[in-house]
């Protein structure tokens, strides 16, 4: 979609829902093989993105990967659900940078999983966004299953081996990783939506391009703009 491409269309309304803008790196480390992002497990699991695979993952484990291709692993969630408990292009010892919603929600997947988890949160408090049950229920469970909740800590950089972080009082230390995810929110994405605002044509945003929402919040947006045109 461009602005050319709406105006050719005789466009009235456009609602951009894009999602969120791809995080820069802020980390010394951040581009070693074992350093995943959210985009980079979207592609391994769906393929869309070959170039990933070819960076992050050995020869054996393309293979393995392209296998659960074939088998539309991705197309079915039972089948994911079941295949990721027997083998994932993750390590034993996993680091998970951000401890928001989507940082501990996937620390539960992989604690599931078998995989010893650490997380970090610079802030001090974590998964903020979700309701007070969820979050109980969800921090009691990592901690069951062994998983460092560590906050109020700084990243400094991300080695072959570990994630060297301070604490409060400036003591370094380390979190053995295999295998290190960013797991903090992505940017905002209006590149496209000032493009077609440019044009003249009425344009709403939507969903995490304006800023994370998660699905509450862009199902409600979706809600009032629907009403609103």
């Amino acid at each position: 979609v461009t602005s050319r491409f709406a105006l050719e269309q005789k466009t009235e309304v456009i609602l951009v829902a894009v999602g969120g803008g791809h995080r820069d790196p802020v980390n010394p480390g951040e581009d070693r093989p074992q350093v995943l992002a959210g985009g980079d497990l979207r592609a391994l699991m769906t393929g869309s993105d070959k170039r990933v695979a070819e960076e992050k993952l050995s020869l054996g484990q393309r293979a393995m990967v392209g296998v659960g291709g074939l088998l539309g692993v991705a197309d079915h969630i039972s089948r994911a659900r079941a295949l990721t408990r027997r083998w994932m292009p993750i390590g034993r010892r996993v680091a998970i940078i951000g401890g928001g919603l989507v940082g501990v929600e996937l620390a539960e997947f992989l604690c599931e999983r078998g995989r010893e988890v650490c997380i970090l949160e610079e802030g001090k408090t974590l998964a903020v966004e979700m309701a007070l049950p969820r979050r109980w229920r969800a921090l009691h469970g990592l901690r069951e299953h062994g998983a460092a909740l560590l906050t109020a800590v700084h990243v400094e950089e991300i080695t072959d081996e570990s994630v060297v972080y301070t604490a409060g009082d400036g003591e370094r230390s380390t979190a053995p990783a295999d295998t290190v995810i960013i797991a903090a929110s992505p940017g905002k994405n209006l590149g496209l939506a000032e493009a077609l605002e440019e044009t003249g044509l009425e344009v709403h945003l939507l969903g995490d391009c304006q800023g994370i929402g998660y699905i509450e919040g862009a199902i409600m947006e979706a809600a009032r703009i629907a009403r609103a045109i």
